[in-house]
């Protein structure tokens, strides 16, 4: 069961029963569960610093062994964040056996920009494997170094494909180099937007975001490249892409896949701003982006959505309801165990404007009901009693007093028989200042 109070002037807490929508995982837990769906959640990566991501992936690679389906996600995940830390032990794998992790470890050297790599890809150009060389002339063309490009060509062999790479390489070396001696990159976002490496920009975006920001708010470039600049900006979490996200996804003339997009993004970037907005696309005809919007509001975390997540609730499947459940956690603003604990403790309960409670069959009801939280007194989980004799104690009355005291004496945790002792003194007929 979830249990939802409310305060006047917007705070929120939850009681999770202990089983809650959505445990909080270690970094390391949470890392794995990330690269466990690599291709939606690869972002997550970048709510933790580079250096401490980097760290985890390395751990990660370390215990991976002589295992090729182990590696290649940690690899890959270090060649997203675009670092040059963990270079040493992910230049360990270049040779391997695995076609597949050299392919991998060619490319994450490349995007990781540590220029010893460059004198370890080199000999891929020559390689007889096509996929090798291909590699190579993608990684080569990512360190701005011109002497490159005559070795990158040759490397083509005439092969159509490869020599389109070839050009793109070449193009993003001298717009490199040209960043190199000016300071200004705004020709390596244009050179790089409309591949497919668009996302090394997120590695780089100290000094190509105002770029992005341009070809973003730009209806005269194409609707995927502003797509692209769009998740490159909200991957690295530029909170000033806000503003331009919301004119986009505010209007309707706007192509379809850029304003779900932006939904996204707006959730990303957790841009508090775009709430009434979200907000209004909850009623949308389009499955697609009612569902985008449920998961931005979740991310976003501004109680003022809880409302209107909970009105959709009636109508909403199973499923639905499952993302209801867990948008509306996501925005608690403070621990539901320190909300009522507190005033129980000072005996000055704190006003509460609403409790809403969801069943663990999903099932939305309002107001306390003691009938509610009664089979979780007994509970085999600590955690469950603790929640259900926090909301007696807060909620209950005298008919509750010989239950509470019961609690007080029996239950096996000392914090859940100190509630109860609590719960007790609140129902006696005693003024506040003659307590002890």
């Amino acid at each position: 069961m979830l249990a939802l109070i409310v305060y006047p002037g917007g705070q929120l807490a939850a009681l999770d029963f202990g089983s809650p929508p959505e445990r909080v995982p270690t970094p390391e837990a949470h890392v794995r569960e990330i690269l466990q769906d690599y291709a939606s959640r690869k972002g997550e990566l970048l709510d933790y610093g580079s250096g401490d991501a980097v760290a985890i992936l390395s751990k990660i690679l370390e215990s991976a062994g002589d295992r090729p389906a182990a590696m290649v996600p940690p690899i890959r995940a270090m060649g997203f964040l675009g670092r040059p830390q963990g270079f040493e032990i992910v230049a360990r794998h270049l040779h391997l056996s695995d076609l597949y992790v050299r392919l991998t470890v060619i490319r994450t050297l490349g995007q990781m920009g540590h220029f010893d790599a460059i004198p370890l890809l080199e000999p891929f150009l020559r390689s007889l494997n096509r996929e090798e060389r291909r590699e190579a002339i993608i990684a080569l063309g990512k360190f701005g170094e011109p002497d490159q490009i005559p070795k990158i060509e040759a490397a083509t062999s005439g092969d159509p494909r490869l020599s389109k790479l070839a050009g793109e390489a070449r193009a993003r070396i001298m717009a490199t180099a040209m960043g190199f001696r000016t300071t200004r990159y705004d020709d390596l976002a244009d050179a790089v937007i409309d591949t497919a490496e668009y996302e090394d920009l997120v590695g780089l975006i100290i000094v190509t975001r105002l770029r992005l920001l341009e070809i973003l708010s730009d209806r005269s470039r194409e609707p995927k490249t502003r797509e692209r600049a769009m998740r490159v900006l909200a991957l690295a979490r530029i909170k000033r892409a806000g503003l331009h996200i919301r004119e986009i996804l505010a209007d309707p003339k706007e192509p379809y896949d850029l304003r779900l997009c932006a939904v996204w993004a707006l959730g990303l970037t957790r841009t508090r701003s775009s709430v009434p907005q979200l907000v209004a696309l909850l009623a949308d005809s389009e499955p697609a982006m009612r569902e985008a919007s449920i998961l931005a509001l979740g991310r976003i975390g501004d109680p003022r959505a809880l409302e209107p997540l909970l009105a959709c609730w009636e109508t909403a499947d199973a499923a639905l309801r499952g993302r209801l459940q867990l948008a509306s956690y996501r925005l608690r603003t403070t621990s539901g165990v320190d909300a009522l604990l507190e005033p129980l403790k000072t005996y000055q309960p704190r006003e509460i404007a609403d409790a809403v409670f969801v069943s663990d069959s999903l099932q939305l009801s309002r107001g306390y009901q003691a009938a509610a939280i009664a089979p979780y007194l007994d509970s085999s989980l600590t955690e469950a009693r603790r929640d259900a004799l926090l909301l007696l104690a807060t909620f209950g009355t005298k008919a509750d007093s010989a239950q509470l005291h019961t609690a007080s004496k029996t239950d096996a945790d000392p914090v859940n028989r100190e509630i109860a002792r609590l719960g007790v003194e609140r129902l006696k007929d005693i003024p506040i200042w003659e307590r002890a």
